[in-house]
């Protein structure tokens, strides 16, 4: 029996020794593995006190490149619109000019009315004259 109690308690230890090394084994990995999991948490806590400076400054950067062209925008509409105020006076004064012209030219017509051809011989002529050289009608 004594024999049986030294091989079981032989088993046993060789058996334990081999946990105990399987255990040892595990524990290198898992502290193999910790190691890189600190350092990967070192270099994100890194990164994110870099991006915390980063993020505040570049915030206030577009913020003012935002202001800048909301200023440009603003001046730029306005510029069109007092381009567009300007354009239409020019075409109301134009219309105004072409309406007295055309009523210049009735009445002209009208006194004319027993001449028309003399009032379109004078248009014909300070025309051609208006050239340069001056043409000359022939009469």
């Amino acid at each position: 029996m004594m024999n049986d109690d030294k091989e079981t308690s032989s088993f046993s230890a060789q058996s334990l020794e081999a946990e105990l090394q399987r255990c040892r084994l595990r524990c290198k990995q898992l502290s193999s593995e910790n190691s890189l999991l600190s350092a990967l948490s070192c270099r994100l806590e890194e990164d994110r006190e870099d991006m915390e400076r980063f993020l505040p400054h570049h915030s206030a950067e577009l913020e003012e490149q935002l202001q800048e062209l909301q200023e440009r925008l603003k001046l730029q509409q306005l510029a069109h619109t007092q381009e567009l105020q300007a354009l239409k006076l020019q075409l109301h004064l134009e219309k105004l000019q072409l309406q007295e012209r055309t009523e210049l030219l009735s009445s002209e017509v009208t006194h004319q009315g027993e001449h028309p051809h003399m009032l379109l011989h004078g248009k014909l002529h300070h025309l051609l004259s208006s050239f340069s050289p001056p043409f000359q009608l022939q009469e």
